[in-house]
């Protein structure tokens, strides 16, 4: 949350069995960032139907996806999905997104912490909307 706070981003959305954004140690970790951001749990049809109605542009992470995030061009607006740490995106969802991008490993780790990997995609978002405005 405090990311999605830092690049300007109005709100997060946790589905399925996420985790609970109220309990003490989130509210923490969050360093205030809870009360700048709308946050909404729900599930995937609820979602799946808000992004038709909306015509919501959707952005998934993969580490199977065949394009780098940072070779990608961000709608304004869009939303970023990403998925566990264990097991990344079900099927399900990476169906409704528009992109699919993935962040290119070396070295031995095939995977980074989701909240690093979410910081890394959100700042990319964020820089090529500041590179539009100035």
């Amino acid at each position: 949350m405090r990311t999605s706070d830092s690049v300007g981003a109005t709100g997060v959305i946790l589905l399925d069995q996420s985790t609970d954004p109220y309990a003490p140690q989130a509210v923490k970790a969050s360093m205030g960032a809870l009360f700048s951001q709308t946050v909404v749990k729900t599930g995937f049809q609820d979602f799946s139907d808000w992004l038709k109605a909306e015509n919501a542009r959707l952005i998934g992470s993969s580490d199977k996806a065949d394009m780098d995030y940072m070779d990608a061009q961000y709608p304004d607006p869009c939303i970023l999905l990403m998925g566990s740490e264990r097991e990344g995106l079900a099927q399900d969802y990476l169906k409704l997104c528009d992109q699919v991008v993935k962040i290119p490993m070396q070295g031995r780790s095939d995977s980074l912490n989701l909240a690093i990997a979410t910081s890394i995609i959100l700042y990319q978002i964020y820089n090529q909307k500041r590179k539009s405005v100035v």
